[in-house]
């Protein structure tokens, strides 16, 4: 008996082992890249910018993360077009959300971010010379997502009917 357990034991140290090598180092785009303040998000409005809203404990935004982390890298190589997180789990960020029935992302003046809110996650804005260029959220990110990858000719392919677009 004491052999059997002694032999679980060490079988359980092997996966615990294997499942913890196997997953460090890997990149996850809502720990290890830089986040802002939602009234922090137009520091450089010169620059076109996405503004990408989300939430580690929305199940949307976690069944895009690999597309989003492909677009964030692509965005890091392209010196034409930045890619910025904002975290709205973060007390920092709880006034950006809205339940305003009234409120109309097309009609938003982005020199001050404040103005900027969040009906959902996840959310996407595109800034383009200090105007709100597009705001789109749920399923209708990638949208945003593939223009943005055809505007500044990113390479790269999304794939939304994995996620029921």
């Amino acid at each position: 008996m004491k052999k059997i357990v002694i032999s679980l034991m060490a079988i359980l140290v092997i996966l615990i082992g294997g499942l913890v090598f196997a997953t460090a180092g890997k990149f996850n785009i809502y720990t290890d890249t830089p986040h802002v303040n939602y009234d922090e998000v137009l520091d450089d409005p010169t620059t076109p910018t996405i503004y990408y809203y989300y939430q580690d404990t929305c199940h949307f935004c976690n069944s895009i993360k690999d597309q989003v982390t492909d677009l964030y890298f692509a965005t890091e190589a392209s010196d034409k077009v930045n890619l910025v997180l904002v975290d709205m789990k973060s007390s920092a960020n709880a006034n950006a959300w809205t339940s305003d029935p009234t409120y109309d992302p097309q009609n938003v003046d982005v020199t001050d971010a404040k103005n900027i809110q969040v009906t959902g996650t996840p959310t996407m804005a595109y800034v383009e010379d200090g105007k709100l260029a597009e705001y789109e959220v749920g399923s209708d990110v990638f949208t945003l997502m593939e223009n943005i990858n055809q505007q500044f000719e990113l390479g790269l392919t999304f794939d939304p009917s994995r996620y029921g677009k």
